[in-house]
């Protein structure tokens, strides 16, 4: 099909015209079949309802003009975008076509999965049939086109496939339906739950809030908005979802997001490269990097793994060296006053006193071995004053811990290689 225009998408959408006119031709089309028996001049059929005549015999084969190739209707036939008819078939060959008619018509009337109305997204007011995997959902035509590309296109089109040939047309019969004369589009680029969660931010936007919007929600709705270019929805998805998982270090506290084995997949599907990070560092922080606990069905990759793991190593090395012993690199100046009398760094016992009482006794030590960054907030945070430290050392030590915190936080690019993606 030629055409100025594209599919936004790498669309592979079913069209199915309810037609009851063309409900008695299949017998007669049948009964041609059954005709085309023998050697010689024999016709060949095709898909589109049309056959050429063939006066070659015995291994020639018969020229199909491209003229002859016009799209009609023809119970479950497919046409396929931008398909030429310009083929030689030699008489051996007819029995092929022939065997692979029969077997795609046997297909196509055979059983298919029962495909049952969506509960809430079936308006009895509506203008089209959208079905995705075993579920018709019945809307609005007016309200897709007005917010997705990839619809308003095939409106357009009235369904015929764009120059890529990856769509097709079918057209089937049934007056038994109730919804007759209306278009059915079968899509296979979203799932249903995928579809149903989009509609409903779409059709009840006071559903959810921008802060409680659960996760497997806003997964089903980026990924539909991206696949059937909802931009409106895709943006709103898209900065709910930055907000979720911030980048910024500031952000990271001890309550743990659920979900980050798949907001790492999606992240890195959609390319969001800041998500990508503080997700990591919550697989990071839990035991077994998250694979011990079921989390939405989401297995990590094996790369994510072993990068996972190289990060787990440089973070836990480097909270071994920082909390392991009490800090002796920030000699105080002897005599300089606490609130309490001299600086208690001048006593090198006291100093691993307190270090091994409020560090290691209290269990911050090994609670935060696989969470560093928490851990150095930890140290920062500690009541170092009430210990008999001197204002001084302790600014001294607090600002250390913040710029390794700082670092290890920026080390997590190059370790996870984000920098490089």
């Amino acid at each position: 099909m030629s055409g100025s225009g594209s599919v936004p998408t790498a669309a592979r959408v079913h069209v199915i015209k309810s037609d009851p006119s063309e409900e008695g031709g299949s017998h007669s089309q049948a009964q041609s079949k059954r005709k085309e028996k023998g050697k010689g001049k024999g016709k060949v059929k095709f898909e589109n309802g049309q056959s050429r005549q063939n006066h070659h015999s015995q291994g020639q084969g018969s020229r199909v003009g491209p003229s002859q190739n016009k799209n009609r209707r023809g119970r479950g036939g497919h046409v396929h975008a931008g398909q030429k008819r310009d083929t030689t078939i030699a008489n051996d060959d007819i029995s092929h076509v022939r065997s692979n008619k029969r077997h795609k018509s046997e297909k196509q009337s055979g059983p298919r999965a029962t495909v049952q109305p969506h509960p809430d997204f079936w308006h009895p007011d509506g203008s089209v049939v959208v079905e995705a995997e075993n579920t018709k959902f019945k809307l609005h035509q007016s309200m897709l086109q007005k917010n997705s590309a990839y619809f308003a296109f095939l409106f357009q089109k009235k369904g015929m496939p764009s120059q890529g040939g990856r769509a097709y047309l079918e057209v089937e019969a049934d007056e038994r339906s109730p919804n007759a004369h209306i278009p059915v589009y079968r899509i296979s680029e979203t799932t249903a739950d995928d579809f149903a969660a989009l509609l409903t931010v779409i059709e009840e936007p006071m559903k959810y809030t921008d802060d409680a919007l659960p996760m497997p929600i806003l997964a089903g709705v980026l990924r539909a908005a991206r696949a059937l270019e909802f931009d409106a929805q895709r943006k709103w998805a898209e900065r709910i979802f930055k907000r979720m998982w911030p980048a910024a270090l500031d952000a990271l506290t001890d309550e743990v997001i659920p979900h980050a084995s798949a907001a790492l997949a999606l992240a890195r599907t959609f390319e969001i490269h800041s998500v990508r990070k503080r997700a990591s560092y919550e697989l990071l922080r839990m035991p077994a990097l998250g694979q011990s606990i079921a989390d939405s069905g989401v297995l990590l990759p094996h790369a994510d793994l072993l990068r996972l793991l190289h990060a787990r190593e440089q973070l836990c090395l480097s909270w071994a060296e920082a909390a392991g012993k009490a800090p002796t690199e920030f000699p105080c100046l002897r005599g300089t006053e606490s609130d309490r009398g001299p600086c208690a760094v001048t006593s090198g016992d006291r100093v691993h006193s307190r270090w091994a009482e409020l560090v290691h006794a209290s269990g911050v030590f090994a609670q935060r071995m696989i969470d560093p960054l928490m851990g150095l907030q930890d140290l920062v945070d500690m009541p170092w004053r009430d210990e008999g430290f001197c204002r001084k050392c302790v600014a001294a030590r607090a600002n250390e811990w913040a710029d390794l915190r700082t670092k290890l936080w920026d080390n997590l690019d190059v370790w996870l290689e984000l920098a490089t993606e």
